[in-house]
């Protein structure tokens, strides 16, 4: 799964800045992510994961990204279904995973339409057939389920973490509330622009000195 990822998103860097660029990224990916052990548990890793719902889910996601940049670049209703079979698959994972690669799937139709000036009935279109084909695996999945347990038993396995996503009793419990923001949230959204601050601070120089060389350059 590490190995797809990396490559997936090494192609979509480079495609996006160069190579080197694309190089650095992976390094550091498997420098923070993959193999770190920061905590007393030694399970937060991408080799070692908490839960495989999440890094299955997220290489999906890149996958589906990935196909995505695929049909922007050169459209077809084979690709555009690979991406629905692919969003289908992340479905099935966790929650937050497939409503992060759904808006991402989302966007990149909308800035593709406004950039090729597609008619709405066009997008309505590609939104349904992208749709359609994200049935195809939880369907599936459902229906292989019903031949081991009722029904409605099938359904609750399919849907996963999203029959428990309107459960205020689970919803309410501190971890959750601390794990989302939320307990504290004008606290949160102060951290988050702190964060940012510092973010920004730290990139405005390496921006700046790429201007200046490109300027050079030119």
């Amino acid at each position: 799964v590490i190995a797809a990822v990396l490559a997936l998103t090494y192609q979509l860097l480079a495609r996006i800045g160069d190579r080197y660029s694309a190089t650095v990224a992976g390094v550091l990916f498997l420098l923070l992510f993959g193999f770190q052990h920061t905590d007393y548990l030694g399970n937060f890793s991408w080799v070692a994961p908490y839960s495989h719902e999440m890094t299955h889910g997220i290489g999906l996601t890149v996958l589906a990204i990935w196909l995505l940049s695929r049909f922007v670049a050169r459209p077809g209703r084979v690709l555009l279904c690979c991406v629905g079979l692919t969003l289908g698959a992340v479905f099935l994972t966790k929650p937050e995973v497939f409503a992060a690669a759904a808006l991402a799937t989302g966007v990149g139709l909308v800035l593709r339409a406004v950039a090729t000036g597609e008619r709405p009935g066009t997008v309505l279109r590609q939104v349904s057939l992208l749709g359609a084909a994200g049935l195809i695996l939880p369907g599936f999945a459902m229906l292989a389920l019903s031949t081991a347990m009722p029904f409605r038993d099938a359904l609750m396995g399919t849907l996963g973490g999203w029959v428990h996503v309107t459960n205020e009793e689970l919803t309410a419990l501190p971890f959750y509330s601390d794990g989302r923001g939320t307990k504290d949230t004008a606290a949160s959204l102060a951290a988050m622009a702190r964060w940012m601050g510092w973010f920004v601070a730290a990139l405005i120089p390496s921006a700046l000195a790429s201007y200046w060389a490109r300027r050079a350059g030119a």
